[in-house]
């Protein structure tokens, strides 16, 4: 066999030995042969070859072909497996990303559509529905003022504003209105503008050894002055009868002072002239009003 004739590097190499023809396939091992032992290699495999019965071969056939290595072959197949396999998961992975971006946005105008109404809905019950406060508003009754208390008007020598006067002043301070009025009786005669000798002004002839304190304590200015003369009167009264409960000990303490009123009792008397002419003007009054 020719040396030269040999084509070194093919799968399949020909050979032409005369009339035959031999393929001759070079391994790994002879590929990575140095040149002389590559040689001796490739003649030893074409010597073989026809013990083989590679001369009953058709070589017609095989001339058309190039044979691709199986383990070649097997990689291809393997990497167009994976190609298709990795495409057809990305195509699912966008379908599914697609589906879900419209069903995320179908479902977000759905529920903003149905907050709407809601809204709407919760508008209108707000407005039509009464509160808890407007419940209690309209269920609560009205206080309603008491009426003014009718105030009793004497046919005394005294005006009907200064009786509606004294009946609040006395009011105010607990005092018997009835009382007060005949005690008017019984120290002016309702004249308010009167000054006995032994210094007492108005109404109810306040002396003026009170004048200091009931100005302190009233601020009063003028004690001729009817309203305030009264307030002064009906004040004194009203600190009498924190302390005493008998109306001729009040009277008695009014007209003599609280040490007299007591050296008084201490004699043995339990009324005065003074308090019972008052008290009896009182009977009158209140026999009137019936």
């Amino acid at each position: 066999m020719d040396r030269e004739a040999l084509q070194i590097g093919g799968r399949y190499e020909r050979a032409s030995t005369g009339t035959s023809r031999a393929e001759i396939h070079e391994s790994g091992r002879s590929r990575g042969a140095s040149g002389n032992q590559r040689v001796a290699r490739l003649q030893d495999y074409a010597k073989a070859q026809p013990r083989a019965g590679a001369e009953g071969q058709n070589y017609d056939f095989w001339e058309n072909i190039t044979p691709v290595p199986a383990r070649k072959s097997l990689l291809l197949k393997r990497k167009r497996r994976f190609t298709f396999r990795k495409t057809a998961a990305l195509l699912a992975a966008c379908i599914i990303l697609g589906i879900t971006a419209i069903a995320i946005d179908a479902i977000g105008t759905g529920s903003t559509e149905a907050q709407a109404p809601k809204s709407e809905a919760t508008l209108t019950a707000s407005t039509m529905e009464p509160t808890t406060e407007n419940l209690e508003e309209t269920t609560t009754p009205a206080v309603t003022e008491e009426p003014e208390p009718i105030i009793p008007i004497y046919s005394i020598p005294l005006s009907e504003e200064l009786q509606a006067c004294t009946y609040r002043t006395c009011e105010e301070y607990g005092v018997d209105y009835e009382m007060v009025l005949a005690l008017m009786d019984k120290e002016s005669s309702y004249r308010a503008g009167v000054i006995s000798k032994s210094n007492d002004y108005g109404l109810m002839q306040i002396n003026t050894i009170n004048h200091e304190t009931l100005t302190e304590a009233l601020g009063v200015t003028d004690f001729l002055d009817p309203e305030q003369n009264i307030l002064c009167g009906v004040y004194l009264l009203g600190k009498l009868a924190a302390k005493y409960d008998d109306p001729h000990r009040i009277l008695m303490a009014y007209n003599m002072g609280e040490r007299g009123a007591r050296e008084y009792v201490e004699k043995g008397n339990d009324s005065s002239p003074y308090s019972r002419a008052v008290m009896e003007r009182r009977a009158e009054l209140l026999q009137t009003k019936q």
